[in-house]
């Protein structure tokens, strides 16, 4: 099961945008069958990737174990160590990055620093610091993509 959603995992990424007005939807040819394909499976049905993992992963943190506080808490320190603490370090490693890569083409440090991790909102550099507009599918649903620090453009 973790491989299909490995690959919608993928798919989401890809951000192929057929839009409504690309398709000759009075007479549908090959090409117009293959964009409705791509908008409906990576666009919408791969977004079910992401809640599935997350399902799956609580499932598995339950599955045959004794619970009492120390098995509890064992498990949290694992998930901690091996998710948590490198995704925050390399988060900031990106973030570390995009400062000293933009003081050296030519900006201020002042500037840098304000523009990654300004105005108090430093934590969004973990979720959805860079918003690149919406995606719109061919329904006319229109949803905002962003990425967090680790998406360097």
């Amino acid at each position: 099961m973790r491989l299909p959603l490995a690959l919608c995992i993928i798919m989401i990424h890809m951000h192929m945008e057929p839009s409504g007005t690309t398709i000759g939807w009075g007479s549908l040819g090959s090409l117009d069958i293959w964009r409705i394909f791509a908008c409906v499976s990576i666009n919408e049905l791969a977004a079910i990737a992401v809640p599935l993992f997350f399902m799956m992963s609580g499932y598995l943190f339950f599955y045959r174990t004794e619970w009492n506080s120390a098995a509890f808490v064992g498990k949290l320190r694992r998930r901690v160590r091996s998710l948590l603490v490198p995704y925050v370090l390399f988060c900031l490693l990106a973030v570390v990055g995009l400062v000293v890569n933009y003081a050296m083409s030519g900006h201020s440090w002042a500037q840098s620093l304000h523009l990654y991790l300004g105005d108090g909102k430093w934590l969004h550099n973990f979720w959805d610091v860079h918003t690149t507009g919406t995606n719109t599918n061919l329904l006319g649903i229109s949803k905002p993509i962003s990425y967090p620090g680790l998406y360097a453009t």
